[in-house]
């Protein structure tokens, strides 16, 4: 196997292009959609697209037991479907935003279990090809790749109305091929064939995780509610308050920037504080840009808003990103499945994200922004009271 620069290299422009992927649906596609007249609750059908990538532990067997051969395991996995991604990437360029919107939604759905099945492969490999000590390395290239693949992704609302539809998406068909590359060059370790009763085994703890642990479950709940609910509102308010295609593109980038800033400076302080004490700080940090929010959704266009709740969202984000994913993994290294039982959980967190962003939009369609953001931060309070209790329990619990 390559040495462990490459193999990061492999990891770093995966994990962007799947973000730029993201990053476009999420941001640069609601803009275009809300300014050619989509209704809140058409976008918040556009969040639902996310589902199937929240649901991909579902398939997660079929990807780990699946796919064996002399040239390695998840590399015969990463290959066609980094190629495929690309390909429904330049499928989607031909069609018309608005006048083929159910066409549109379909060929995204496609692409997203593309994505999704990705991702599963990329989890694979890296827990076959790191040892412990170099995955939190791993953990923060993921994170500061995804931070770059926004940056480009959501950069393409400012160039958007020099590019055009088509442009814009054969950019990122050319971005996703780039770790095609990288991939057929890669040396997988080759592993053993595992037995098949273990996957029908794997298939049964997906839906016997849960038992005995119903907090952490409605903390996952409440807590995506607070974070991801107030930030799915953001750009369509911008949009109704008169904000222009660059001024929304830039105030994305920069939120972006600030992302990075935190993986490169709070991160590693982050790792000195507890869990509890980290989760209570940044649980706060966010309830500082919901505050701030609520100018912006009672109808003021001032930039000094949107940029400070941008600003706490991002200096929270990535650091409770990284405190629920270690008490994810502490709790799933108490299982026997450890790599299935740690999937479970990052897909029900981003599972309740999805929603949460659908209820908002259609909470706001019906009843306003500012319904929206008193919601989330009720629910950000809840968090802020019980997540650190919650993590101490589910740590110190043993074994079912």
């Amino acid at each position: 196997m390559q040495n462990s620069y490459f193999s990061y290299l492999l990891f770093a422009f995966s994990y962007i292009c799947q973000h730029i992927g993201f990053a476009f649906i999420a941001t640069t596609l609601v803009v275009i959609l809300r300014q050619q007249g989509a209704s809140l609750m058409e976008l918040g059908y556009l969040k639902l697209i996310i589902v199937p990538y929240s649901l991909r532990f579902l398939w997660a067997p079929l990807v780990e037991y699946l796919g064996f051969s002399d040239k390695g395991h998840f590399r015969q996995w990463l290959l066609p479907i980094q190629f495929c991604i690309a390909l429904s990437w330049l499928f989607i360029s031909f069609v018309q935003p608005m006048t083929q919107l159910p066409l549109l939604f379909g060929l995204l759905l496609i692409s997203v279990i593309l994505i999704g099945t990705q991702d599963l492969a990329l989890d694979g490999l890296a827990c076959s090809a790191f040892e412990e000590k170099a995955r939190l390395t791993i953990n923060t290239i993921q994170i500061a790749s995804g931070m770059m693949g926004n940056l480009i992704g959501g950069g393409l609302v400012i160039l958007y109305p020099h590019l055009g539809w088509q442009n814009s998406l054969l950019i990122l068909a050319g971005f996703s091929l780039l770790p095609c590359l990288l991939v057929w060059n890669y040396q997988e370790k080759v592993s053993p064939l595992p037995q098949s009763t273990k996957m029908m085994q794997s298939w049964k703890i997906l839906f016997t995780f849960w038992q005995g642990k119903w907090q952490w479950f409605l903390m996952l709940a409440f807590y995506s509610l607070g974070f991801s609910g107030g930030f799915a509102i953001l750009s369509p308010a911008l949009v109704d308050r008169g904000w222009t295609l660059s001024e929304i593109g830039l105030l994305m980038n920069y939120g972006v920037i600030i992302g990075l800033i935190a993986v490169v400076i709070i991160i590693p302080i982050n790792r000195r504080l507890s869990r509890q004490v980290s989760s209570r700080l940044f649980t706060f940090v966010q309830l500082i840009s919901l505050f701030a929010l609520l100018p912006l959704a009672s109808g003021n266009p001032s930039p000094f808003w949107a940029y400070i709740a941008v600003t706490a969202c991002y200096l929270s984000f990535a650091p409770m990103f990284t405190t629920n994913s270690s008490t994810m993994m502490d709790i799933a290294s108490k299982q026997t499945t450890p790599t299935i039982t740690y999937t479970v959980q990052i897909a029900v967190a981003m599972l309740f994200s999805v929603l949460a962003k659908v209820f908002c939009l259609q909470l706001a369609e019906n009843f306003g922004y500012v319904s929206v953001v008193i919601v989330c931060i009720i629910s950000t309070l809840v968090t802020l009271l019980f997540i650190s209790s919650t993590i101490t329990k589910m740590i110190k619990k043993p074994e079912f």
